[in-house]
């Protein structure tokens, strides 16, 4: 925990004085900002926020006064420094995002603008650290070129199916997510026709058709899986396999009553089927939820 020195701690407490804030606001606030501010508004807030993944830290003094006579506010966030720091644009904008999210807890719907002010007064005079944010970053203008634009939306509901299929490996992936929740066997069929063309890592492959074959709700499971075996090229064996799984563990059809009596020799014997065509062992538990020294032991045995 930061102890404050003397000159914290009289900078904090005089600033704290409404009629000292409202001169504040006077001097330095942009005149933009100061136009549709209500200085009669202004009021201290308390300057300690706690986020869950960062440790506690503290603003000097934080005003806020509404803005336009509505609920709307700005805050005025007054930090002191007596060296530099050269990623103290960083530091402020911790505190802004503290600020913020402090505004939404107390019921705000909207956030708040909140313009930041640094006091230095070091033995060092000018103060030589950093104040430009995206000169924090490695590499500057590609962070100016890229941070805090708006944000870049891949919207797959509106993006067509032919030009998915042109995304090479990461066809399969959105257009399962795109169709995935649709009751018919048109998903099976793009699938197919990515699978034929992409060179796609075989691990990853398999472990988004069981994604397919868990999630999707068809209105003929066996249709479905008739389709994507029959255009999965390569894949199909895998299929397969995953499929009767699937369906052994009543996924497909809903669980029924006495399907645990034996469950665990299917296990096995799916487990063993799927090392021998060379699955990973960390793939083969995803799907059977064997643990890893049974399946070593099973690898072991199906070597022999």
């Amino acid at each position: 925990m930061s102890i404050k020195t003397p000159h914290d701690l009289i900078f904090q407490a005089y600033l704290s004085n409404i009629k000292v804030g409202q001169d504040l606001i006077e001097v330095y606030l942009p005149e933009k900002i100061k136009q549709c501010c209500d200085l009669s508004t202004l009021r201290v807030e308390p300057t300690s926020f706690i986020e869950k993944n960062l440790a506690k830290h503290q603003a000097d003094v934080l005003y806020s006064l509404k803005v336009n006579n509505k609920r709307g506010y700005v805050y005025v966030l007054i930090e002191e420094q007596m060296q530099k720091d050269d990623l103290m644009a960083f530091r402020i904008l911790r505190y802004q995002v503290s600020i913020m999210k402090h505004h939404l807890n107390q019921g705000h719907k909207k956030l708040p603008v909140v313009w930041p002010l640094l006091f230095y007064a070091g033995q060092r005079s000018p103060y030589k650290g950093e104040l430009d944010l995206f000169k924090c970053f490695d590499q500057p203008g590609l962070a100016r070129e890229v941070m805090f634009k708006d944000l870049k939306l891949v919207d797959l509901t509106v993006i067509s199916d032919e030009e998915i299929k042109t995304h090479k490996s990461l066809a399969l992936l959105e257009l399962a997510q795109k169709h995935i929740y649709e009751r018919d066997t048109r998903l099976a069929k793009l699938l197919g026709e990515v699978l034929i063309s992409a060179v796609i890592d075989r691990e990853a492959v398999i472990s988004l058709l069981k994604y397919v074959l868990e999630a999707n709700d068809t209105k003929n499971p066996a249709e479905f899986v008739n389709i994507l075996k029959e255009n999965s090229g390569e894949y199909r064996k895998e299929i397969m396999t995953i499929a009767d799984y699937l369906k052994a563990e009543g996924m497909q059809q809903g669980m029924q009553q006495g399907m645990q009596q034996g469950a665990e020799a299917r296990n096995f014997e799916i487990a063993r089927s799927m090392l021998a065509k060379g699955l990973s062992e960390a793939l083969v538990q995803e799907i059977t939820h064997l643990s890893i020294e049974t399946l070593s032991q099973l690898k072991k045995k199906t070597k022999h």
